[in-house]
């Protein structure tokens, strides 16, 4: 970051010795010395400086008349004059750090908001096994994905019954939603649809996370004792800290879904004219079943690039219905071509899974075949 300095120096044989250059004025820089001394160099008519090396002040000498030296460089010697450009040096230059720290506090704020979040444009990852794209392939297409490949919590997994520790004490699951306004979007590889308002949120260990979108993968990414299902349908929800916490609820084959069944006609016009998006007013998420209390909790990350860890899941034990129409339409609609947008599965690395249920008894089943 440069300027031009707009300081000058009245020029006369009383002020600054000078023999020859007629000029009225000088341009200066002043500089303030490791052991505190102020002082002003002129430069040549035009130039610039670097907020780093300099600090600049718009000077008018008047009052300033106990100048000497030469052009080059001129000391202060009235304390009243020093002081006062000592002062304007310090504020200056903590005008440009705290700029400084500023666009760096926005860059880091910008870089974080860009990892937390899905991707929009989920063209350039695949879910081919195998192709130069593919799941095993993430962390290499972007600087920023890198995580998908070497991180050490991600999503998903499998919820194996002999890893899962019961905890009564998790409480169930508190939500609270209400109808607002939301928008269909083909993101490449997946349907999501998005709440741009305030929808509701759930709570967690003491911290609200606020409904930001839902979307659907089939298979269901994450499985239960090695069983995977049709389909599977994220709820994605951001803290003000923008941590995310997951709401999955897994699907089998049978009756029609009843919340997708209000999407559908919306969903196969996007299918039809082959749109990005489509707004479609007001959907209320309590229209999403869950159909029980029970549910599996981990921490993990978003399933597809930046990967980022350190997610909330919270998974229904209940598995719904959705019908074959209804998964088919979800994969069709996206024009990718591709079978199915599940991810593999995610080594567990030692990660606790933890099991609520609101009270067990000696004979309860709390895990599906």
């Amino acid at each position: 970051m440069q300027q031009k300095l707009l300081g000058q120096l009245t020029r006369s044989s009383s002020h600054v010795q000078r023999e020859t250059d007629e000029q009225s004025f000088v341009p200066f820089v002043l500089r303030r010395t490791p052991d505190s001394v102020c002082r002003i160099e002129t430069f040549p008519p035009f130039f610039t400086f670097s907020p780093r090396d300099d600090a600049a002040v718009d000077l008018r000498t008047s009052g300033f008349r106990s100048l000497k030296g030469s052009a080059d460089s001129v000391s202060l010697h009235t304390k009243k004059a020093r002081n006062w450009l000592c002062k304007m040096t310090m504020k200056i230059e903590g005008l440009f750090s705290a700029i400084g720290l500023l666009l760096l506090l926005l860059l880091l704020s910008r870089s974080h908001l860009a990892t937390s979040q899905e991707v929009e444009d989920e063209s350039e990852f695949s879910y081919e096994e195998g192709s130069p794209n593919g799941p095993q392939r993430w962390g290499e297409i972007r600087e920023e994905w890198a995580i998908c490949n070497n991180g050490d919590m991600q999503s998903p997994i499998d919820l194996l019954h002999e890893r899962v520790k019961v905890l009564p004490g998790l409480g169930r699951l508190r939500r609270s939603y209400r109808a607002a306004n939301a928008t269909l979007k083909n993101r490449g590889h997946d349907i999501m649809l998005e709440w741009p308002e305030e929808a509701g949120r759930i709570h967690i260990d003491g911290t609200d996370y606020e409904l930001k979108q839902c979307h659907w993968h089939s298979p269901s990414e994450h499985s239960i004792n090695g069983k995977r299902f049709a389909l599977e349908l994220h709820m994605v929800h951001q803290s003000a800290d923008e941590r995310v916490a997951v709401v999955g609820i897994m699907y089998k084959i049978g009756r029609p879904d009843s919340f997708l069944t209000e999407l559908m006609e919306y969903i196969e016009e996007i299918a039809g004219n082959k749109e990005e998006e489509r707004v479609v007013g007001f959907v209320d998420p309590r229209h999403i079943k869950i159909g029980s209390r029970k549910y599996y909790r981990y921490m993990g990350s978003l399933t597809t690039p930046p990967c980022t860890q350190g997610v909330v899941w919270t998974i229904s034990e209940k598995i719904r219905t959705v019908s074959k129409d209804q998964v088919s339409l979800l994969r069709e609609a996206v024009h990718d071509d591709a079978e199915n947008n599940a991810r593999p599965l995610q080594p567990l690395n030692g990660r606790e899974i933890q099991f609520y249920t609101p009270r067990l008894r000696k004979n309860d089943e709390i895990f599906h075949p």
